[in-house]
């Protein structure tokens, strides 16, 4: 059973508050190195507070929905499950140590979530429950699925099988605190399941090939991101941060993307390591 705080560990906080700023640096983010070593990623609460603040908007969170039950599926040592999940005093449900479809069911039926935070290979197993969970999870359907980008049949499956009418896929990195393009609930379903959307409020994007030189529309090329959502750097490595962050505070993401006449991004490979 974890300790608690206790009363000087809350006024530890309340003698720090005065001596913090908005960009100092506040959470160290390891990466989850599926394409490297693990690197340290330094956020700022500038950084997490906005991009939760915007991801909630997209979900179209209001005051009362914002402070409704949420089930978290991510690891919270993740970025889809740390940083993301500060978007609003919400009571959050964690279903079990590690992902299990039928504890997840169980905790939106009971706990009558509003929201689903995951990734698409988490849609699957779930929705290939078939008992009286489902049904009884159907009357407290939840709002909002957040998720990874994943298969567009999968998603669909998700809308229908589990009833999740606003489904949206967000694309990041921990780098970037960490999401930087997301669908709307108020998009089309064919592009909230088959994009990663568009871009957040004061975040430019960009799209360059091997020269850094911008792509026309639709022409793969590596994205790049810039805006209060970048990292400060790689914790104690500023070789690996001079690799993915250059001189114009561009982030270099080393995902491959195309963008549509009308904003909207797909990742459609990966091109860089490190």
């Amino acid at each position: 059973m974890p300790k608690l705080a206790r009363p000087e560990h809350h006024q530890r906080l309340a003698d720090l508050a005065p001596m913090l700023q908005f960009d100092d640096p506040i959470n160290i983010q390891f990466t989850s190195g599926t394409t490297g070593s693990p690197k340290g990623a330094t956020l700022t609460h500038h950084s997490i507070l906005n991009n939760a603040f915007l991801t909630g908007e997209r979900l179209g969170f209001t005051e009362k929905i914002g402070s409704a039950c949420r089930c978290a599926l991510s690891l919270l040592r993740h970025g889809g499950g740390g940083p993301e999940l500060h978007d609003a005093c919400a009571a959050m449900v964690f279903p079990a140590e590690t992902f299990d479809p039928l504890s997840t069911m169980e905790a939106l039926a009971h706990e009558k979530c509003t929201a689903l935070y995951g990734v698409p290979t988490m849609l699957s197993p779930c929705c290939r429950i078939r008992n009286s969970n489902v049904l009884i999870f159907r009357a407290y359907a939840p709002a909002s699925w957040q998720a990874r980008p994943g298969p567009i049949e999968v998603m669909r499956q998700a809308i229908t099988d589990m009833h999740l009418p606003q489904v949206t896929i967000a694309f990041g990195m921990t780098e970037t605190s960490p999401v930087i393009t997301q669908t709307a609930i108020h998009d089309s379903v064919a592009r909230r399941v088959s994009t990663v959307g568009t871009v957040f409020p004061h975040t430019e994007v960009k799209i360059v090939d091997p020269d850094n030189r911008i792509v026309p529309i639709a022409t793969p090329g590596e994205l790049c991101a810039r805006g209060f959502l970048v990292m400060r750097g790689y914790w104690n490595d500023p070789e690996r941060t001079d690799e993915a962050i250059d001189r114009g505070r561009w982030m270099h993401t080393g995902d491959l993307a195309t963008m549509d006449a009308d904003g909207y991004c797909n990742i459609v490979g990966r091109i860089r390591t490190w």
